[in-house]
């Protein structure tokens, strides 16, 4: 019987998601990762190069619908197991929103092609169960992939108030909050690099991500990790399982605020502004209690290998 798991994504960096899975299980003996590059010089040798990768392994975890649709009837004639992990979140768009996707994203990130890849796929691991109900897929197989934050202690400004980056897209709610625009510290338009991102998560006391609709959120496991108050809506994957797990009132208590509308999360902020100034968060707290450091994605991967997931 072939050993190990090979885990198929595109290049990928190493602080969130699966290129920091990818670090953590660096020293892993049965658990390899294969990235493709995007580089069409590359194209075939990438293929060439993964197939026989995979052929090595008993299970093939595959990142992405087009990655799923390249490799997944391959490894499938050749007997392994396969996974996949739908990565998009253009299935979930509203239809309103989806003139906004790029004509290529548009087709490649169908939901029609999402739900073939899963046809190809022995099991499919959704992001959240918000986008397992959307695509049908088993709300009980879902892996949170983690994000990392540096451990050192930054003192909080109690009046730093922060929205993560990509306001130009309509999809996170930025214009939907224009009411509390005032409180934000990057009001700019500026795109911030990973390390500004850092600064701004290890300072703020407040991380709004109102989306009008979001597969999982990295933002939100960044702004715990970085022990921020969150103020969010509940068509936030992430959001939307935590509330189902844990229970709105508790996310309370930890510093978690869970609103229906993108709009009320602007109305709840400036409703509830002396509570969020003076609240000490607990969320870094709940972050490692659910493995979003990575250790819950670890976790499932290591029971691949195991043969027990």
């Amino acid at each position: 019987m072939k050993q190990g798991v090979l885990v198929i994504s595109f290049s990928a960096g190493e602080y969130n998601g699966i290129g920091l899975l990818a670090r953590q299980l660096e020293n892993s003996k049965n658990i390899k990762f294969a990235f493709f590059s995007k580089s069409l010089k590359t194209v075939f040798f990438d293929i060439y190069r993964i197939i026989k990768e995979g052929c090595k392994s008993h299970t093939v975890v595959i990142n992405y619908v087009f990655l799923c649709l390249l490799f997944a009837p391959v490894f499938r004639l050749l007997g392994k197991k396969v996974i996949f992990i739908p990565h998009e979140g253009e299935p979930l768009f509203p239809a309103s929103l989806k003139p906004q996707i790029s004509f290529i994203r548009r087709i490649v990130a169908s939901k029609r092609l999402t739900q073939l890849s899963m046809f190809f796929a022995n099991k499919t691991l959704c992001l959240s169960r918000l986008q397992a109900a959307a695509l049908g897929a088993n709300e009980h197989d879902i892996i949170h992939l983690g994000a990392d934050f540096p451990t050192e202690s930054v003192a909080k400004r109690p009046t730093h108030f922060f929205f993560p980056n990509r306001k130009h897209e309509e999809i996170k709610g930025f214009k939907e909050i224009a009411s509390c625009h005032y409180l934000l510290v990057n009001l700019d338009d500026v795109e911030l690099n990973y390390h500004q991102m850092l600064t701004h998560y290890a300072q703020a006391q407040v991380v709004l991500i109102p989306s009008i609709i979001e597969t999982y959120s990295y933002c939100m496991v960044e702004a715990m990790l970085a022990n921020c108050i969150i103020v969010t809506t509940k068509d936030v994957g992430l959001a939307h399982d935590l509330a189902k797990k844990v229970g709105t009132d508790l996310l309370n208590d930890y510093g978690v605020y869970i609103v229906d509308k993108p709009q009320l999360v602007a109305e709840f902020v400036n409703q509830n502004y002396d509570m969020l100034m003076a609240k000490t968060p607990k969320t870094k707290e709940l972050a490692i209690a659910h493995g979003l450091d990575g250790k819950a994605a670890v976790n499932i991967m290591e029971a691949l290998d195991d043969g027990k997931k």
